[in-house]
């Protein structure tokens, strides 16, 4: 051995580490093991070599657990009924269901959808609808199909039934038509008659007696109530407003306990192109209860399906 082998600096001899297996677990302690910690157990394991047996039983319980994770998803019919919510989620998936042969929104639609949506819950910015979304739990497509839904099943509800909605306004014409009226209502029949003698001779306006002697809320407006529609009023006092010209004023009558004077003041025709869009949606849901009535439309209640709000 040369005298500079011998002088050359020796290497410090370390003992060498290795790596450290994965602890190999027990059945029993694999079965407490959640979704993610056995995902992350198998990959240890295959970065060790550890045996394909192991992992394969490692699999076996991730798809189990996998299975057991999208069974919580579900939520049965009794729990929707009892949170009152069921009709509204049996609705809404079967709106769904129609819509499924529907186009889908243009990407001019989609961002005229999404300006109304905005402007309809005083989002101001992109920051604020994306912390809209999140408070829900929705992802982007589901809060997309959130706000178009409504605009496209009046789109698809004036497709499907512009046949049949000048019909359908017609058969129920009455029920959209509104009228303006004054009442006065009093307890005393002789009181009545007073007030009616008063404001036929013109001793009286009908206002200042409606506000002096009614004994329902109209005396806060003089009596006057409208337009509203003329299915509101009590049966009887629809009939006889509906035969009523503007300006009639009818002898008291006796009403459930009250003596009531009406007098029309004006009539407001419903008017078919300002009630289109109502009507095809009246006939719409026409058409969701005969198809969930007959059973044409079924499917499973997951928790996915609940509305994001009410």
């Amino acid at each position: 051995m040369t005298a500079n082998a011998t002088n050359q600096p020796q290497k410090p001899q370390g003992r060498r580490t290795r790596p450290v297996k994965p602890l190999i677990r027990s059945r029993a302690e694999l079965a407490a093991l959640n979704l993610k910690q056995l995902k992350q157990h198998c990959r240890e394991l295959s970065l060790s070599g550890c045996s394909t047996l192991r992992k394969d039983e490692i699999i076996k319980l991730i798809e189990k657990n996998q299975r057991d994770e999208n069974a919580h998803d579900w939520i049965s019919r009794e729990q929707l009924a009892a949170w009152g919510l069921l009709d509204q989620v049996i609705r809404i998936e079967a709106v769904d269901t129609v819509l499924q042969e529907h186009p889908e929104p243009t990407s001019e639609e989609m961002q005229d959808y999404t300006r109304q949506w905005c402007e309809q819950n005083n989002l101001k910015n992109t920051e604020q609808v994306k912390q809209w979304i999140q408070n829900r739990g929705l992802s982007t497509k589901q809060w997309q199909a959130l706000i178009a839904r409504p605009k496209r099943w009046l789109n698809w509800c004036e497709c499907n039934f512009k046949h049949r909605v000048k019909t359908h306004f017609l058969r129920h014409k009455a029920q959209f038509d509104r009228v303006t009226y004054s009442l006065i209502r009093v307890k005393d029949e002789d009181l009545a008659w007073e007030l009616f003698h008063r404001i036929q001779c013109d001793e009286h306006s009908f206002e200042d007696l409606a506000r002096t002697y009614s004994e329902g809320h109209e005396r806060d407006t003089g009596g006057l109530l409208g337009p509203v529609p003329m299915s509101q009023p009590h049966p009887h006092l629809s009939e006889l407003l509906r035969i009523s010209q503007p300006g009639k004023m009818w002898t008291p009558k006796k009403l459930e306990g009250w003596w009531v004077i009406v007098r029309l003041e004006s009539n407001h025709p419903a008017r078919f192109s300002e009630l289109h869009s109502i009507l095809s949606l009246q006939l719409g849901e026409q058409h969701l209860k005969e198809l969930l009535e007959s059973k044409l439309v079924s499917s499973p209640i997951r928790r996915t399906s609940l509305p994001a709000h009410a």
